[in-house]
């Protein structure tokens, strides 16, 4: 149920819960559920859809709300807000596809370090290969 919280809160305002400069500080962030709602996506977001997200973020399983509770959740049952204009989701998804713009290319540049160390160590195991079929040379 957390990562429906995490999910949740990526598809209403397009970024991550856990924000921090870098892996050590967005890990504190994660394992302390330190998480806000400052963006201004947020200021067009329900206190119920608010509400949904805090009972799942939760550090501790037990205190978190089951799939059958979240399904019957207010915010859930009741639905969109009616006769409100869904603007405040230009920005979401603006959020959404940088991020996911810059995973793509975090994992692309993974992906080549991977590629390129297989292919050193075949290099270097066809090397010791060749030398061991060489013919020893006495001086």
């Amino acid at each position: 149920m957390w990562s429906v919280g995490v999910v949740t809160y990526m598809l209403l305002s397009g970024i991550m819960p856990f924000a921090g400069e870098n892996w050590p500080e967005r890990s504190a962030n994660i394992t302390g559920a330190n998480y806000n709602y400052h963006d201004t996506t947020f200021d067009e977001i329900s206190d119920l859809a608010k509400d949904f997200i805090d009972h799942l973020l939760i550090l501790n399983p037990a205190g978190r709300m089951t799939a059958s509770m979240a399904l019957n959740h207010q915010w859930i049952l009741n639905g969109p807000p009616k006769g409100r204009k869904a603007g405040h989701m230009k920005q979401a998804r603006h959020n959404l596809k940088s991020y996911l713009a810059n995973y793509r290319a975090r994992w692309q540049r993974a992906g080549n370090v991977m590629i390129a160390a297989h292919r050193l160590r075949n290099q270097v195991g066809q090397r010791s290969t060749d030398a061991e079929k060489a013919p020893l040379q006495v001086t």
